[in-house]
């Protein structure tokens, strides 16, 4: 019966090589209802995402054509205190910096078409916490010849929703760009 309900969470400790696998999403939901005899016994609940969910796209003919055995950010929001209203507000101050990687993150990919190429479309991705992104806020791949590239990420993550970053590495630099952000709030009558 409370107007507000709060709860902080932080990320599973970043050990760089497979923080996107030990990230799990993170759902919410808050309902109430006072029931008379004859009412109707289901209580609808909306479920709400509370992190953002990161993943990454490449063109590529084949899986084994992705040079990129490694993905890191550096200096994310590693922690958050959420508030969320029973007015449907829903808030989230980030806190802490972290730098998350995960290795071998194109093995599972799923084949897609991008522009009509052929492309392919991770799917153990990071589920972050809600931020806008700082200035010194960069992603970092690292390609199977030890090389690594570098590019300032921008904008902000929002809750509940998922941001697929186009990644087209040449030889000297990273192009990084977003091809979507698209919310996913779940519902379920119990």
């Amino acid at each position: 019966n409370a107007d507000q309900i709060g709860f902080s969470y932080a990320l599973p400790a970043a050990n760089g090589a497979s923080d996107a696998s030990n990230q799990k999403d993170l759902i919410f939901a808050y309902s109430e209802k006072t029931f008379n005899e004859n009412d109707d016994p289901k209580v609808t609940i909306s479920f709400r995402h509370a992190l953002s969910e990161v993943r990454f796209i490449i063109e590529a003919d084949d899986l084994g054509d992705i040079d990129i055995p490694s993905i890191k950010f550096e200096n994310v929001a590693s922690s958050g205190a959420f508030t969320f209203s029973t007015s449907g507000a829903f808030t989230c101050t980030a806190s802490g910096k972290g730098t998350f990687g995960q290795d071998n993150m194109f093995s599972t990919a799923k084949a897609e078409t991008l522009s009509g190429k052929s492309a392919f479309l991770t799917t153990n991705n990071f589920f972050m916490i809600p931020q806008t992104l700082g200035d010194d806020t960069k992603l970092t791949i690292k390609r199977t010849s030890g090389e690594s590239l570098s590019a300032k990420v921008g904008g902000s993550w929002e809750p509940g929703k998922y941001y697929t970053y186009k990644l087209s590495p040449d030889k000297r630099r990273i192009e990084i760009q977003v091809t979507d952000s698209v919310t996913k709030d779940l519902k379920k009558d119990v």
